[in-house]
């Protein structure tokens, strides 16, 4: 399954750490790994084949995510952080999602 998130929050602590504030899924996290080409969107495996898009990550965080090997995801609930877990970062050439596939999600 794949969703798009384009409502998130992405910040990097004064010592280079990334955080990704997410909405939370009542499903477990199980092995979670971000998949980043170092261009605009993010693919986070969160859950085996669960698959979240997130998209038009801000210009300035580019650099930062090239330069990490796990962030630090925070799952909220409104005001309320309801998980917190670290995830891998895989950098790879092209990210294994079509353009088209990611033309439909923003959309959505």
């Amino acid at each position: 399954m794949v969703d798009f998130e384009g409502n998130y929050d992405a910040y990097v602590n004064e010592d280079g750490e990334m955080l990704f504030g997410l909405r939370y899924r009542k499903e477990k996290p199980k092995n979670p790994k971000i998949v980043y080409d170092g261009k605009e969107h993010v693919l986070f495996y969160r859950a085996g084949e669960n698959v979240i898009v997130l998209g038009h990550l801000n210009s300035a965080i580019h650099d930062k995510l090239s330069a990490v090997e796990k962030v630090l995801i925070a799952e909220v609930d409104g005001e309320e952080i309801m998980r917190e877990y670290f995830a891998d970062v895989q950098h790879v050439k092209k990210l294994p999602i079509s353009k088209e596939t990611l033309e439909q999600l923003n959309k959505n």
